[in-house]
C-alpha cells in the first residue's frame, strides 16, 4: 500500500542508475488522499485506475519506456486488475513479491484472521496494537526498532474506512488466475519459505499459472522480501527487468 515498502531498491543504485524507477502510495495510504466514502475503497478496479493513471502520467514523459510492473502482497493483484482492465501493450513484465492472484486459495486466513477485526476498528488504541502485532508477524525475523516503528506509523496512518476496504475486496474472494495465464509475458514470482501468511504451495501453483514464470524462494524470509533480503532481491529485480525491457 506504501510506496515506502520498495525504500531498499530506491536506495539501490544498480536499480536507480538503470532503470527510471516509479512508486506509489495507494490511496489511504501515505501522502495520496485518504477519501471518507467506502465505495472508493472495496472494488479492486479503482486502485487498478489510479495505477493506470501513474502508467499514463510517466508513458507521457517518457514515451519510449515499456513497462515492468512490481506489486508486493495487495499491489500484485492491483496490478493483475490493471491488466485485466487495460490490457497488456504497456507492459513487458510482471513480478510478485509475496503476491497472490486469489485470496481465497492463498491467504492464510488462520494467521491472518485475528488481525481483521481489531486492525479495521475505529478504536485507535485496539487499531495500534493489531498493527505492531502484524508489523512483527511480515517478517522472519524482527525488524531492527528504527524500521519497526516507521511501518505501524505507516499503518497507523491508514484510515479505518480504508482498511476495511481492502477487507471487503479480500472477502469477495476475486480470481485473477486467469489474467495471470493469460499473460503472455514474463513473470518473476519472489516469496520467501518462512511468509506464515501464505498458504504453502501457493507461489509454486502461480508460478504454473503463469506462461513464462521464474520462481524465487528466499530461505529464512517471510512476507517482506524487498525489505529482508533487499541485495538478493535486487539483485533478481535488476536481471529480470533488464531481460524483459533490454535495458529501457
Amino acid at each position: 500500500m506504501s510506496r515506502i515498502a520498495f525504500m531498499p531498491q530506491f536506495n539501490d543504485r544498480r536499480l536507480v542508475d538503470k532503470f527510471h524507477l516509479v512508486r506509489m502510495d495507494c490511496r489511504g495510504a501515505g501522502r495520496s488522499s485518504k477519501p471518507t466514502n467506502m465505495s472508493m475503497y472495496d472494488n479492486i478496479y479503482v486502485y487498478a485506475d489510479d495505477l493506470n493513471a501513474v502508467i499514463q502520467d510517466v508513458t507521457k514523459s517518457y514515451p519510449n519506456k515499456k513497462v515492468a510492473l512490481v506489486g508486493w502482497s495487495f499491489g500484485f493483484p492491483i496490478s493483475l486488475a490493471y491488466l485485466d482492465k487495460y490490457g497488456y501493450d504497456r507492459v513487458t513484465g510482471l513480478v510478485s513479491c509475496s503476491g497472490h492472484a486469489n485470496p481465497k486459495i492463498s491467504l492464510n486466513a488462520t494467521a491472518l484472521g485475528p488481525f481483521v477485526d481489531q486492525l479495521t476498528s475505529n478504536d485507535y488504541t485496539k487499531a495500534i496494537t493489531t498493527i505492531e502485532s502484524l508489523v512483527y508477524v511480515l517478517t522472519a525475523k524482527p525488524l531492527d526498532e528504527k524500521t519497526r516503528l516507521m511501518f505501524i506509523g505507516i499503518m497507523a496512518i491508514v484510515p479505518p474506512v480504508a482498511k476495511r476496504g481492502i477487507v471487503s475486496i479480500i472477502g469477495k474472494s476475486y480470481d485473477f488466475e486467469p489474467v495471470l495465464r493469460k499473460a503472455n509475458i514474463p513473470v518473476l514470482v519472489i516469496y520467501g519459505d518462512k511468509d506464515n501468511l501464505t498458504n504453502r504451495g501457493y507461489p509454486e501453483a502461480m508460478e504454473k499459472a503463469a506462461k513464462k514464470a521464474v520462481i524465487k524462494r528466499y530461505h529464512n524470509v517471510g512476507h517482506f522480501p524487498s525489505w529482508e533480503s533487499a541485495k538478493q532481491f535486487n539483485t533478481d529485480l535488476t536481471i529480470f527487468i533488464k531481460s524483459c525491457t533490454d535495458g529501457s
